[in-house]
């Protein structure tokens, strides 16, 4: 599996057209998406909305990978809450992450612009990440929905 994720983001980086890989990509995604959800996620995501930003918003991110313990499962409460504890100069990443089992999960983490490094609140270092950043603006209607994480990382 080691080798499928190094060769997937070998082939995100190359030289050849964008066009082609932003559609492959896309392909895969949307192939895996509706069989990865869990029951709790699909109470919190709107497919039309936060599946359009994806796909359209979304870029590939591979900056260094960097582990913060936050609670299990509560990525998206994590990730808001490293926005809110550092007053916005951490941003909250969504969108989806390729775990080991070679699917695409809906998932947030954590940017750092300042170091270019990506804060993982969950347990698991994933095997690539594809997601937008959530504008500021749109982060205090996030918070308004109550913080359902733990953010122990930097401040």
């Amino acid at each position: 599996m080691k080798l499928l994720l190094e060769n997937w983001r070998k082939y995100l980086n190359e030289g050849s057209s964008w066009d082609l890989k932003f559609n492959a990509f896309i392909a895969m995604l949307l192939k895996d998406y509706p069989k990865s959800k869990t029951a709790e996620e699909e109470e919190e995501w709107d497919d039309d909305e936060d599946m359009g930003s994806i796909v359209h918003n979304g870029k590939y991110w591979n900056q260094e990978v960097m582990l913060s313990q936050g609670l299990k499962s509560a990525c998206h409460g994590n990730s808001a809450c490293a926005y809110e504890k550092t007053e916005g100069r951490l941003k909250m990443i969504t969108g989806v992450a390729l775990s080991s089992n070679g699917k695409w999960y809906l998932h947030s983490w954590v940017y750092n612009p300042e170091k270019d490094v990506i804060y993982e609140t969950t347990e698991t270092k994933w095997g690539a990440y594809y997601g937008y950043q959530i504008a500021d603006w749109d982060m205090n209607m996030i918070l308004s929905r109550g913080n359902k994480g733990r953010w122990t990382g930097e401040f």
